[in-house]
C-alpha cells in the first residue's frame, strides 16, 4: 500500500477586522454587528480607517456612575455599556461590570452629510436605559480635533471625544463681538 504523507504549516498572521471578506466580496471591517452598514468598531488606538468618504471617529473613553442609586434602578450588578447610532448604523461598547468602566473604545462611522447628520447616544446599565437618549450634531466639528462629549445619566456621565477625520471647517470660526463696540 501507498502512504503519503502531508506536511501541513500553519501559519498564525494577526489580521484586522478589514481583512476578513464576507460572502458578498466585501470587508467584514466595513459591517455593523447585524451585518449591514457602514460602521467599523476598532478597539484600542486607530489606525487607518476602512472606509471611505467622510469618517466620524468617535472614542468612548469610560464612565462614571458612582453618584447613582441602583436600587432605585432595579440594578443588582452595574454591567455598563454605551451604544452608538449614526445613520441607522449601531455600534456598541463592550459590556463591563463597575460603576466606573473604562472602555478607550474607537468607533467610526461613514457620514453621507455632516451638516445634517447626527448621533445617537445610550447608556445601558444591567440591559436597562439610564437617562436620555443623547443626540449630538456634527456640522460643528472641526477637521482632526477632538471634541469632548458627554452622555449625562443619573449619578454621573460617560465620557466620549469625537472627531472628524476627513471633514468640518479647518478652524473655528471667529466670534463676532462687534456689539462691544457700543458698551
Amino acid at each position: 500500500p501507498i502512504h503519503h504523507i502531508y506536511n501541513i504549516v500553519v501559519v498564525k498572521k494577526k489580521m484586522s477586522p478589514a481583512q476578513f471578506p464576507t460572502t458578498d466580496g466585501t470587508c467584514a471591517g466595513r459591517c455593523s454587528p447585524t451585518g449591514t452598514g457602514l460602521g467599523h468598531h476598532v478597539a484600542g488606538s486607530s489606525g487607518g480607517s476602512a472606509l471611505s468618504g467622510n469618517i466620524l471617529q468617535i472614542n468612548v473613553a469610560s464612565v462614571n456612575i458612582k453618584k447613582i442609586d441602583l436600587k432605585a434602578y432595579g440594578i443588582e450588578k452595574a454591567i455598563c455599556q454605551t451604544v452608538l447610532t449614526v445613520e441607522g448604523v449601531t455600534q456598541k461598547t463592550k459590556e463591563l461590570r463597575g460603576l466606573d468602566p473604562i472602555w478607550e473604545e474607537n468607533f467610526e462611522f461613514a457620514v453621507s452629510d455632516p451638516k445634517t447628520t447626527t448621533v445617537s447616544a445610550q447608556f445601558f446599565c444591567e440591559g436597562k436605559q439610564l437617562g436620555d437618549t443623547q443626540v449630538y450634531p456634527l456640522e460643528k466639528l472641526l477637521k482632526m480635533k477632538a471634541t469632548f462629549k458627554a452622555i449625562f445619566v443619573p449619578g454621573g456621565k460617560v465620557d466620549m471625544m469625537f472627531t472628524a477625520l476627513n471633514f468640518g471647517d479647518e478652524e473655528a470660526e471667529e466670534e463676532n463681538d462687534s456689539f462691544m463696540d457700543f458698551l
